[in-house]
């Protein structure tokens, strides 16, 4: 009954198999990459307007300008000529905002201020992580 009817032969099966599993493993990868995109920093960029020291108020004083996509924060890493202030501010920036932040410094405890760097946040309240290529370094801080 079935000897005249003729299949797929074992090597073009063979073929089909492996195009059909590498098509659903791009799928899989794109699904898994969507979800896990809100804590990329891929797409995530920051911009110093203005910083400077306060020195009455001992603050570092900060105008931040957001880019496209919105942040659960900023850490600052205050590098002075005694020791150094390692600081996280989870503050909600949306996207494209410009939001002013104040550090707390004391240069009785962690001397003159060598240089500042500022990297955005990126995650969800659970899991919040730096993003560390987005990196901006100011050398010189002025009064304020």
């Amino acid at each position: 009954m079935f000897l005249s009817k003729k299949g797929v032969s074992p090597l073009i099966a063979t073929v089909l198999l492996i195009s059909f599993a590498v098509a659903l493993g791009a799928v899989v990868m794109n699904w898994a990459g969507s979800l896990s995109g809100s804590g990329s920093c891929n797409d995530i960029h920051i911009d110093i307007v203005s910083i400077c020291y306060d020195e009455g108020k001992q603050q570092v004083m900060a105008s931040i300008q957001n880019g496209e996509h919105a942040i659960p924060g900023v850490r600052f890493y205050i590098l002075g000529s005694l020791e150094a202030a390692d600081i996280e501010i989870k503050k909600v920036m949306t996207a494209e905002a410009k939001k002013d932040f104040s550090v707390v410094y004391s240069t009785s405890e962690y001397g003159t201020i060598d240089e500042v760097s500022v990297w955005p946040l990126t995650g969800s309240e659970n899991e919040i992580s730096v993003c560390e290529d987005e990196k901006k370094l100011i050398k010189i801080i002025n009064p304020c």
